[in-house]
């Protein structure tokens, strides 16, 4: 029977290249850590010349072209994103942040919409009896969860009021802030600049206030108590209908919270005080709420 030669009938795998060896069709080499078949039987013929031989795969690039994710990530909670030219690393975010777009790559970020930071309440139960040019009534210590934050505050202030027949004699004057260490402050309530009924109390209060009431709510000569309440009053608020503005404080600044009280008329006011003077006296409360991301 005559015998036919068919060849190779499938691809015969040499090895590394190597000049003195004969490579006849379907030999496969690996040269430069890529692949080539023999098309066309030579010796001494590099696998990179195209008439000899055919490129089957080629080499990878090792990481050298910054695809190596063992380089480019360093740290647990990093994230690989393509840059501009190469795979690049986002450095985990802190606690609370969400991952947001910027402008071409993604960034770490805080949640959209308001973001509370922080609530802290109290309450007061000392007295004071306030002259004319105002007097500080509370310095209560408050330290920022958050940077550049919005502050509300409430606060319920209670007084007692020995009345005049003139009511212009007795007025109420509240203002309040918060205060870092270098005079820095961040002030509740509205912007007033004239028509101010305290004397004096101008240069305490940076011209924004809860109250100033012309005169008291009584005009005998009898002692009365008042409850003066404010929910949710902003700081920094130069004209109606305008948003809170923000902070300028970073996180973990230590503040106060200072309260003011004054009467433009005498020494008839008194702070957490009531009937004549006596030792009946009454409680002040005060709230204040840090919020982020008020637009």
């Amino acid at each position: 029977m005559a015998t036919i030669n068919l060849g190779s009938i499938k691809f015969n795998w040499k090895g590394t290249y190597a000049g003195g060896t004969a490579y006849v069709v379907d030999d496969v080499v690996e040269y430069n850590g890529s692949s080539y078949v023999c098309i066309l039987a030579s010796t001494g013929n590099l696998p990179t010349n195209a008439t000899y031989f055919e490129q089957m795969s080629s080499a990878g690039t090792n990481g050298t072209d910054g695809t190596d994710l063992t380089t480019t990530l360093t740290t647990r909670g990093d994230i690989v994103y393509k840059g501009a030219s190469a795979l690049e690393r986002l450095a985990k975010g802190t606690t609370g942040q969400v991952l947001k777009q910027g402008t071409n790559d993604p960034e770490w970020g805080d949640s959209g919409g308001l973001t509370l930071k922080k609530q802290a309440f109290w309450h007061d139960d000392s007295f004071s009896n306030i002259g004319g040019s105002g007097q500080l009534v509370l310095t209560q210590p408050y330290t920022t969860k958050g940077t550049n934050s919005v502050f509300l505050l409430d606060a319920s202030v209670y007084v007692g009021h020995n009345a005049s027949i003139n009511p212009d004699v007795n007025n109420i004057t509240i203002f309040a802030f918060l205060e870092d260490g270098s005079g820095n402050k961040y002030r509740f309530g509205f912007y007033k600049t004239s028509g101010v009924y305290a004397t004096g109390a101008t240069s305490l209060s940076g011209n924004y206030w809860l109250e100033d009431t012309d005169g008291s709510v009584s005009l005998d000569n009898n002692w009365n108590s008042q409850r003066r309440s404010f929910s949710n009053v902003g700081g920094n608020q130069t004209s109606d209908q305008t948003n809170y503005v923000a902070s300028t404080f970073a996180s973990g600044t230590s503040l106060n919270l200072k309260v003011y009280l004054a009467d433009g008329g005498g020494t008839n006011l008194y702070y957490n005080r009531s009937n004549a003077n006596s030792t009946g006296h009454g409680r002040s409360f005060y709230a204040i709420t840090e919020i982020k991301g008020y637009e």
